[in-house]
């Protein structure tokens, strides 16, 4: 009888993944948490850029794990609707879906390009905007408009901006 072996993803093949430094995580999700909900203290065109959304998809692609995307996107959505006046618990099955998502596609595809990385954000930010809109219309009977046009428009600018601050983050991670 043969014994077979279980094949790993190719991108998890490829290269040993480098974790980051302990506490960094933890960081690094309170540094965007604090910028997004105290700094801003008048609205600006920049404050409609999630930091914590950056995050969880930064944490998410660089664990290399769906559960530990999970746990990313549970923990700051849970702090993020601590900080906010809205419904408890939106944001927390929100960023559970995004981590979850990201981590899932992170498994598949070698993470270490801006395209790839820009993609997820991207993609990561439309199923934000979907899932919100989802919740606050279907489940909380709010009155929140599909906006397509600006919808990418600020996907745009979110991935601009996680192209400025992934090479940041990555200087958080462990040497190989």
């Amino acid at each position: 009888m043969r014994a077979s072996t279980i094949r790993l993803p190719a991108a998890r093949q490829a290269k040993k993944h480098a974790g980051m430094y302990p506490g960094a995580g933890f960081a690094l999700a309170a540094a965007a948490l604090i910028v997004q909900g105290f700094l801003p203290m008048r609205p600006t065109p920049f404050s409609q850029v999630s930091l914590p959304l950056i995050v969880v998809v930064f944490l998410a692609i660089s664990g290399r794990s769906a559960g530990a995307g999970m746990l990313a996107g549970m923990g700051i959505g849970w702090a993020q609707d601590a900080l906010t006046h809205g419904p408890l618990g939106v944001f927390g099955i929100v960023q559970t879906c995004v981590g979850y998502a990201a981590s899932s596609i992170g498994l598949y595809v070698n993470v270490g390009y801006p395209g790839i990385r820009s993609t997820i954000l991207a993609l990561s930010f439309l199923l934000h905007q979907a899932l919100l809109l989802t919740i606050r219309n279907g489940l909380l009977g709010g009155d929140v408009s599909f906006d397509p046009l600006g919808w990418t428009a600020w996907a745009a600018v979110h991935v601009v901006v996680g192209l400025l601050l992934y090479p940041l983050f990555d200087k958080l991670k462990r040497a190989q």
